[in-house]
């Protein structure tokens, strides 16, 4: 019987946004946070528009859905190349809060669009080639 020896991914390098938690000893962890899935990066697009409309003043703050938000930013810190789990109680006990959450969401967001550019650009050079 043969072996294939398939890809090893564990070596790969991979981009991340790393994310620095509170450890609870006054200290911080460092997360680094891998890039989204299509369900993670449809929920953090949802958190994304529903604080534009709180800002924008299309929808009320007391609208916003701070636990969704929480779940949304648990599950996309959770996405990490420690494969540390991370939960909405876990960001509530830290004490994160509706502006942190919008700052993780922001630079969440930023780092996927940089991630995007990247790509852009290098397929870009490879149809110039």
């Amino acid at each position: 019987m043969a072996t294939l020896k398939g890809p090893d991914f564990s070596k790969k390098d991979r981009d991340v946004l790393l994310v620095t938690l509170p450890d609870g000893d006054g200290g911080g962890v460092d997360v680094p946070v891998l890039p989204p899935t299509k369900g993670i990066f449809d929920k953090m697009r949802a958190l994304a528009e529903a604080i534009d409309s709180v800002t924008d003043g299309s929808m009320e703050a007391s609208d916003f859905d701070i636990g969704m938000a929480l779940d949304a930013c648990a599950e996309a810190m959770s996405r990490n190349t420690h494969y540390r789990r991370i939960t909405a109680q876990d960001l509530e006990l830290a004490g994160f809060d509706i502006e942190d959450i919008g700052t993780f969401c922001a630079a969440y967001i930023l780092f996927i669009a940089q991630l995007v550019e990247a790509k852009n650009s290098s397929a870009r050079g490879i149809r110039e080639l």
